[in-house]
Formats: C-alpha cells, structure tokens, sequence
C-alpha cells in the first residue's frame, strides 16, 4: 500500500533540494528567453514594389509582425498570411501575390526592393539572402521583367522611416536623394511607384547599390555595382537576363557555361544561354535558423 504521508514528505525533500531548485530555475529562465525572443523582431525586411510591405523577423527567422504604409500593401496583406512563416515563404507568399494583382509582369518592368534593417550584417545578409532566394523561386517560373535591389541598412532607419511614414526600403531611397540634394519629396517616396523612384534617382546619378553581394541565386542574374550612400551592402539583380550586364564602373564580366563564380561557388549561365539550377545540396547548405523550412 503507498504511504500517502511518506510520498509527500518526498516530495517536500525534493522540492527543498538546492539542484531540483536550480533546475526548475533553468528551465522556467529558458522557456522566458525562448518565449520572448520568439515574439519579438531582432530585425525587419521590407519589400518594396508599389506595394509596401514590411516584416519583423525574430532570432529564429520567422516572421512575428508585418506592417504596411501605402495602401496597395495594406490590401496585399489583407489577402496573405506570412506570421509565422520563415523569411523565404513569406517573400515567396508576397511576390506571388504582387504577380496575381498585376504589380509584376511580363509586360512592364517591375522594381523590386529588398531591404532588411539590423545591426549584424553577417544575420542580415543571410536574411536579405534567403528573401532574395524565395523571391527568385518565383520569378524563375515566369518571363517577368523585373530587377532586384538588396541592401542592408543600420537598426536606425527602422525608427526613422516610422518617423516619415514609410517602409524602410523606401526610407532608404528617400535618404540616398536627400544626400544629393534631390528635390524628390518625402510625400513621392512614400506613395510613388518604386521603379519611377529608382528611374529618376539614376537620371539624377544617385547611387543606388553598395558592394557586391556574392549570395548565389536560383535565376541568372546580373549584378550592378556602385558606391553606397547610406546603407551597408546592397546588389542588384535581374531576374530575366541570363547575361552579365556591365558594371556601374563600366566593365563587363561574362562567365563561360559551367564555369564556377569565384566568389559566391555557383555555377552561371553565359549571355543567351541556359540556366543553370542549383542542386538540391546548395539549397540545403543555406538551412540555418535563419532557412526556410
């Protein structure tokens, strides 16, 4: 027969043991740590095409808040649900919607922004990374007409694009026109189509990309570089042209079929020809807790 009075006389042992304490400690302290940096961002990306939308990313790459500006952003979302999603899905779940609504298409040229604001660019790029690679597995499957623009910018222009009204993509156009004296204004940069916003800023010979980002994508792709005026790295990336198109600074590089990038190890198509997927071992080489699933 179990003696009620000597189980619970164990019990109060046990739960008076200095280890069985410390223990209990521990593993209420981890629960609170995982609990709170799963619900807060670390970080934010924002796409920008017309529509403005903007994502909070916590320590573990997913998605825990997303936010919008303009209108066309407010009714994407209403039609998407990328809480919870890792960084490639959401980016794929939204560009996928851009193409339904019209924003992208084979028709007109569509600008597509990028852009992720934190303080650790080793985190960063790989978040811009795995957006670029989800925003790609899309584009790849159609003959649209479109060029990517990543950058990564300091934890700064997230409060100060609150500031303005606008996604922190934008806010990073706005700042680089703003440096040269654009006479663009704040009220343009919030509501204007983005590839009118990128046009007009190269007539004005404002820089728009930052060093070569050397992230392999799933698309033939043509990077162009330049200086950076307010943001950290940054690149751009057709998602249509299987050729290299010539550098800002005015050179050309072309790669022959099957020769390997020697700094991002991926294997690029040359000028018309065909392009080259990476295998199913590259995709599983960027799964990290910043990867999709």
């Amino acid at each position: 027969m179990i003696n009620k009075n000597e189980l619970k006389n164990n019990a109060v042992k046990i739960a008076r043991n200095p280890k069985t304490i410390f223990v209990v400690a521990c593993v209420i302290i981890i629960f609170i740590i995982v609990y709170v940096y799963g619900r807060v961002p670390t970080s934010y990306l924002s796409v920008d095409i017309n529509p403005s939308i903007e994502m909070g990313v916590n320590a573990f790459g997913r998605v825990v808040s997303v936010n919008s500006y303009n209108k066309e952003g407010k009714e994407l979302i209403g039609d998407v649900n990328v809480e919870g999603k890792s960084v490639k899905e959401a980016t794929k779940l939204i560009i996928s919607r851009s193409i339904l609504e019209g924003y992208i298409s084979s028709v007109k040229e569509a600008t597509i922004l990028l852009t992720v604001a934190m303080n650790n660019d080793k985190i960063a790029n790989k978040i811009l990374a795995n957006a670029n690679s989800g925003a790609n597995e899309i584009l790849i499957k159609g003959t649209y007409k479109t060029t990517i623009y990543k950058n990564v910018v300091a934890m700064s222009y997230y409060n100060d694009a609150n500031k303005y009204g606008m996604s922190i993509g934008r806010y990073d156009l706005y700042k680089k026109a703003k440096e040269k004296n654009s006479a663009e204004t704040v009220t343009a940069f919030k509501n204007n189509n983005v590839t009118d916003l990128v046009t007009q800023l190269k007539k004005d010979n404002i820089s728009l990309d930052g060093t070569v980002d050397t992230t392999t994508t799933a698309t033939p792709s043509t990077t162009e570089t330049g200086t950076t005026s307010g943001s950290r790295t940054g690149t751009a990336t057709d998602g249509t042209s299987s050729a290299t198109k010539p550098a800002t600074s005015g050179t050309t590089t072309t790669v022959k079929p099957g020769t390997t990038d020697a700094t991002s190890g991926a294997t690029k198509p040359v000028s018309g020809g065909t392009t080259t997927k990476p295998s199913s071992d590259d995709e599983e080489d960027d799964e990290d807790e910043y990867e999709d699933d």
